[in-house]
């Protein structure tokens, strides 16, 4: 669905606003996370990648931080885009690997990470995912 509206829910610490369920539930179990409070809910206007594309043109970069909502946003993309940028929790690593599934499947990418807000990439090559 090109168009819908999703609940967002606000955290008390800016970064942590999600709208993944699951992403929330998880970080008030954890020790650095577990006092921030998800104080309210707001409806949001949603719209996938397609639509975007077909409305300003396809990108040669899209950086997706969503906090969590990486994978719903990455099946809303049907195309290769040269480059993709997502963001990813440790404590979500299966999340990231889908991310990756997906990726594949519109067309050949390469890839790399780098740790926690850190600008700089861990690995010295780029590699297929067969590797990760």
């Amino acid at each position: 669905d090109s168009k819908s509206k999703e609940l967002m829910k606000i955290c008390t610490s800016q970064g942590y606003s999600s709208f993944s369920d699951e992403q929330v539930e998880v970080l008030k179990k954890q020790d650095r996370t577990k006092n921030l409070e998800w104080y309210k809910k707001v409806l949001v206007n949603m719209t996938t990648l397609d639509s975007l594309i077909k409305k300003y043109g396809s990108p040669n970069f899209i950086k997706i931080d969503v906090e969590g909502y990486e994978e719903r946003v990455l099946r809303g993309l049907s195309s290769q885009i040269s480059i993709v940028s997502f963001e990813y929790n440790n404590l979500f690593l299966n999340k990231a690997i889908k991310c990756i599934e997906i990726l594949n499947s519109l067309g050949q990418y390469q890839f790399n990470y780098s740790k926690e807000e850190k600008c700089e990439l861990m690995l010295k090559k780029w590699v297929d995912s067969n590797i990760i």
